[in-house]
């Protein structure tokens, strides 16, 4: 690396006449490489490849007859079915007399009275649990091979027979290859590879070449770029123009000014309540366009409820004052009686249809009811003449 302050003589560096070198170096080796596999290609296979693929495609054939032998033991009708059949029948059977001999074996020691040897009972025994073990699995094996095969195994089977015979075809078609000797085409490869490896052999060279000799060229190139790179500095340290500073200014107020806007449309997306409560009932649907002023959400307090008359005449009303106590009914509980109080009694009646005035009268309750619903019917009474 060079350090600052440090002298350079004149000419390329070390390090790039090093990689120039190194350039020239591995170019050589490609060409070389790729004229070793033109003259394999065009000299053909040899004994010991011609070897390799017929043992290949016989592992294949091998592999195929085991697919084939596979598949014709689930045919119950098959010969290779009858044989596995009467195989696990002679290994039962074989089991069983081995069964019978260790248990003949084990009465003889273990019947000797109280001067057998406990070991050798147990040993007995032993070899019978044993030979009971292998009697269990001969008689699950011969199971096995006569249940029939299932859709699974038929499926399995017969797709095992497919890949053998597309892998023997494929070592077949190899070694056929090798015998016939190099295809044009793999000529042409290996031509167009040493071609291409040459070519960069000669770029190398020549790059290297460039830094030994100079190029006219390059020093040209280099000038030019120290130049811009000189009166990129300078204009750095003269600062920025005034121009360039009016534009950024501009630039950063229409950025405040749609920061503005995006924050402002953000807020009026936002529907707010103007205190807390439930919503009780909604008007509008998600993705619906509104119009402005439309109401959306209906919110109520249900912490203080209160309950209003419909049908309190003149006479009723004259008899009653803000603040006295009520009982109020809800018809749709029968057992439900709540308090409150007259908070409100309406200075203007209300005129039916009928010609009779009625005047409104406004009660807080005293405690609040989860079990309440807006617009639910009462009875209220009031204690007058009591």
């Amino acid at each position: 690396a060079v350090a600052k302050r440090d002298k350079a003589a004149a000419g390329p560096l070390a390090s790039d006449l090093a990689a120039a070198r190194a350039a020239v170096t591995s170019a050589e080796a490609g060409l070389a490489a790729a004229q070793a596999r033109l003259r394999q290609v065009r000299a053909g296979p040899t004994a010991s490849d011609i070897a390799a693929a017929e043992s290949a495609l016989s592992a294949a054939k091998a592999a195929l007859a085991t697919a084939k032998a596979r598949q014709d033991a689930l045919d119950p009708n098959s010969a290779q079915h009858a044989a596995d059949v009467r195989s696990a029948e002679l290994a039962l059977e074989q089991a069983r007399n081995a069964l019978w001999a260790a248990q003949t074996q084990r009465d003889g020691v273990c019947g000797a009275g109280p001067y057998a040897p406990k070991y050798q009972c147990d040993s007995a025994n032993a070899t019978v649990a044993a030979a009971e073990t292998a009697v269990s699995s001969a008689l699950n094996a011969l199971e096995n091979v006569r249940r029939p095969p299932t859709e699974e195994q038929i499926r399995a089977a017969a797709e095992a027979v497919a890949a053998a015979q597309q892998e023997q075809a494929r070592a077949q078609a190899r070694l056929d290859q090798l015998r016939a000797g190099p295809l044009p085409v793999d000529v042409s490869a290996a031509e167009s590879e040493v071609t291409r490896a040459q070519s960069a052999l000669a770029s190398a060279k020549a790059r290297l070449e460039a830094l030994q000799t100079g190029a006219p060229e390059e020093v040209k190139a280099a000038e030019a770029e120290v130049a811009r790179a000189k009166a990129a500095l300078d204009q750095k340290k003269a600062g920025p123009a005034p121009a360039d500073l009016e534009v950024l200014r501009a630039r950063l107020k229409e950025s405040r000014t749609a920061l503005a806007k995006a924050q402002a449309a953000r807020a009026d997306a936002i529907i707010t309540s103007p205190f807390a409560g439930t919503v009780v009932e909604t008007t509008a649907k998600v993705g619906e366009t509104i119009a402005a002023g439309t109401p959306v959400l209906t919110v109520a307090d249900l912490s203080a409820l209160v309950a209003e008359t419909t049908d309190l005449d003149e006479a009723g009303a004259a008899l009653l004052s803000v603040g006295m106590p009520v009982t109020v009914r809800i018809n749709a509980f029968a057992d439900k009686t709540l308090t409150g109080k007259i908070s409100e009694i309406a200075q203007v009646a209300t005129v039916t249809s009928s010609g009779d005035a009625n005047y409104t009268v406004r009660i807080v309750l005293d405690q609040a009811d989860p079990s309440l619903r807006l617009g639910m019917t009462a009875r209220v009474e009031f204690p007058v003449g009591r």
